[in-house]
């Protein structure tokens, strides 16, 4: 039996921001790539007890949660990998994750002084755009612009010579659900 749902017509999305963190970018891509357990919260696993989740840091590396006993969820494959610098996921969106679709998950690292400027934008396509851009928008805010930033700078920064201040949150936000709208110009998913 056809649902429903999935014979609507698709549309697109595009979301982005930046952060700017406290922190070289060669520590920011580390704690981007290999760190990434230690700051995906668990309310971001699709599973109760996640064991953890996977960037392998290559081109056609794979992007997923491992749970324990052996199961998972692939979110998506590193389609572009240029180390330091930037790393793009093609991801497929479930239909339980505002799916059938397909989106595009891009992190751009930029040298700004003694800081790195991450822009992180999520583009694709699905039969629940609005959605996704809502849930992706404020998703990748909270993941990178909050837990992120906070497990990088407090490494950085702990210990008996830190200078700690208020964690000052530099972000820019821009939401276009249906494609109308500026992103920042790389390109793409949660």
């Amino acid at each position: 039996m056809l649902n429903p749902r999935m014979m609507k017509p698709a549309q697109s999305y595009q979301v982005g921001f930046e952060v700017s963190i406290r922190a070289p970018r060669e520590r920011v891509w580390a704690a981007l790539v290999q760190e990434t357990t230690n700051w995906w919260p668990k309310d971001f696993f699709s599973a109760e007890n996640p064991e953890g989740f996977v960037i392998e840091g290559q081109l056609g590396g794979r992007v997923y949660e491992a749970w324990h006993g052996g199961g998972g969820v692939l979110w998506g494959t590193v389609v572009v990998w240029s180390p330091g610098y930037r790393m793009t996921w093609a991801c497929e969106m479930y239909p339980d994750w505002t799916g059938p679709g397909r989106s595009f998950v891009t992190f751009d690292l930029e040298d700004h002084g003694m800081e790195t400027m991450i822009k992180v934008s999520d583009s694709g396509i699905c039969i629940s755009a609005s959605q996704a851009a809502t849930s992706l928008g404020s998703g990748w805010q909270r993941l990178i612009g909050m837990h992120f930033k906070s497990y990088v700078e407090a490494a950085m920064w702990s210990g008996p010579n830190a200078a700690h201040d208020s964690g000052r949150l530099s972000v820019h936000f821009d939401m276009a659900p249906n494609g109308s709208g500026r992103v920042p110009p790389s390109r793409p998913r949660m």
